[in-house]
């Protein structure tokens, strides 16, 4: 959710295909007609209504392999080594394994690491082969809380163990660098706010204790935004 989109407009990405996520092509939406003078498609003006889709379980997963899992939503992208993605889905599996051997098309003789937390509903599933991870998937009734960036490093490790990669984040030993702003030098969300509220108060001060932003530049204006809201913290 964001309060950068006006009330009443609706945003979706329109150059998605159905290669990268479920439901994507909104395309598939709307008319098939275009203005007669500029050609503009009729996504660009359709009037729409929306409802909150009620997912039993949202999803994330990381995996070596391109899965192909049969969930009401997903949504894919590349990652270094591997594949990364989102699931969401009406309806919890009555055959979890099963659930998983077809959506990542494990060998037969994979064994599935699992753990639970009954209380609140979270489930996390790995699956290694001689200390590499192979494929991992954590579900809860909520979004899920994992360390995004730092499940998807866990494909690039090795002599992993299954109770590291099922606790969903790194030890105190590992900080998770959060979700990836600079491109050009993996720096990480987490590290940019840590620097701002180690005293770097400017993207020039942040570029020389992080590397972020000095190379391409079309991160600086999300790095500037997280500058201002850390110093903001700092400050309080």
């Amino acid at each position: 959710m964001t309060d950068r989109q006006p009330p009443g407009q609706v945003f979706v990405p329109m150059h998605w295909t159905d290669q990268f996520a479920s439901t994507a092509r909104v395309g598939a939406l709307v008319d098939a007609k275009s203005d007669p003078v500029s050609g503009q498609p009729a996504l660009k003006m359709a009037e729409v209504h929306a409802e909150p889709f009620e997912m039993r379980l949202h999803g994330f997963f990381v995996a070596r392999k391109r899965p192909g899992f049969a969930a009401d939503y997903w949504a894919i992208a590349p990652a270094p080594d591997g594949w990364r993605g989102e699931l969401g889905l009406a309806d919890e599996p009555d055959d979890w394994p099963g659930f998983l051997r077809a959506g990542f098309a494990l060998a037969a003789r994979a064994r599935i690491e699992t753990v639970e937390d009954a209380r609140s509903g979270r489930q996390a599933f790995a699956v290694l082969a001689d200390g590499r991870l192979v494929a991992a998937l954590y579900v809860s009734p909520d979004p899920v809380l994992v360390a995004r960036q730092w499940a998807v490093d866990l494909l690039q490790q090795d002599d992993l163990t299954a109770a590291r990669v099922l606790a969903g984040r790194p030890g105190a030993d590992r900080p998770d660098p959060g979700p990836i702003v600079c491109s050009c030098h993996g720096v990480g969300g987490n590290t940019i706010a840590a620097a701002v509220r180690a005293g770097r108060h400017s993207v020039e001060a942040v570029g020389i204790a992080t590397r972020a932003g000095t190379s391409c530049g079309s991160c600086r204006p999300e790095i500037r935004t997280l500058v201002a809201a850390h110093r903001l913290e700092a400050a309080e």
